[in-house]
């Protein structure tokens, strides 16, 4: 019997409940609870910034009275991004309030802000579990009673086909969510690299600004004073490298003075002058390394790569 894999994972990993996985499926239970609970905590009235600023900025989420984004996320009558409005206000009208919204409104539909509202996201998949389960309908559709039905029949859920589409609406609801309430996750500055061996623990690197320390929560390693000043320089590498473009086979490529200090080429012009010859863009001044090997595969010498 063929085993079903998780349709959330990247990795090829077995599905354990449905078409999930043990991990993905958890993590669906706990986005469900922290939607409910972000919702709670939302504010739509400008900080005290905004307030100073009022009416200076060009975007009309910078001259509304109030914030956008969190009167979207509440609204009960938005059914889809850009359908209805976000708010009361009036349909044709000279109010400054109603102009940005809007305009507003106008920059959603044209991609410009994708915003959804809590109660359509929950609702829109309450809804179908109702129709498809036979369920009843609720005397009153609220957040709390959508999440805590999907809750209740998260298992059926995980089994169904759409369960990746489910998935990827509450993952984006609750980004915007943690956004809009300013509780985004911490990130990591980097991996935990060992500076006498140079190998990497692999664990997350914290900074903690105050103290004036990092430390790595996974080998509780901390760094101050030069170290501090040291791994600064090898997480601000590991950043380059991350961001460093790759071949179509996801080998690495590489930058000019790369090329020659592997010795690929005798000096940076010779490798612009092969990529004039040969019709070759670097990609953010980095250039596949096979462009300047022989046919052999072995490194080119300085006069093969510009002949």
């Amino acid at each position: 019997m063929t085993e079903t894999r998780c349709v959330i994972c990247t990795a090829d990993k077995a599905a354990v409940v449905g078409l999930l996985c043990a991990g993905h499926h958890s993590r669906l239970a706990s986005m469900l609870r922290d939607v409910e609970d972000e919702a709670c905590h939302l504010d739509a009235r400008p900080s005290m910034q905004q307030r100073m600023d009022s009416g200076k900025g060009s975007l009309a989420s910078e001259r509304a009275p109030v914030r956008l984004e969190v009167v979207v996320l509440n609204d009960r009558r938005t059914r889809g991004a850009g359908q209805r409005p976000p708010g009361p206000h009036c349909v044709e009208c000279w109010h400054g309030s109603c102009e940005d919204i809007r305009a507003w409104l106008d920059a959603q539909a044209a991609g410009a802000v994708q915003a959804m509202s809590i109660l359509d996201v929950l609702g829109s998949w309450a809804r179908l579990v109702r129709e498809e389960r036979d369920l009843a309908e609720p005397d009153s559709v609220t957040i709390t009673g959508e999440r805590d039905l999907l809750t209740r029949q998260l298992d059926w859920v995980a089994a169904q086909p759409w369960v990746d589409e489910a998935y990827s609406d509450l993952r984006t609801l609750l980004g915007q969510l943690r956004s809009a309430n300013g509780t985004t996750p911490e990130k990591p500055a980097g991996r935990c690299p060992d500076l006498i061996t140079g190998s990497d623990c692999g664990g997350p690197v914290w900074v903690d600004g105050a103290a004036g320390h990092a430390y790595c929560s996974r080998c509780r390693r901390t760094w101050d004073g030069r170290e501090l000043n040291r791994l600064g320089l090898i997480l601000e590498a590991q950043r380059r490298e991350a961001a460093r473009p790759r071949a179509d086979d996801g080998e690495p490529m590489l930058t000019a003075a790369e090329l020659v200090a592997k010795g690929y080429v005798s000096s940076p012009v010779n490798v612009r002058v092969k990529a004039h010859r040969l019709g070759l863009v670097s990609v953010d001044g980095h250039y596949d390394p096979r462009w300047f090997t022989g046919c052999d595969g072995s490194s080119a010498s300085p006069l093969q790569s510009v002949s």
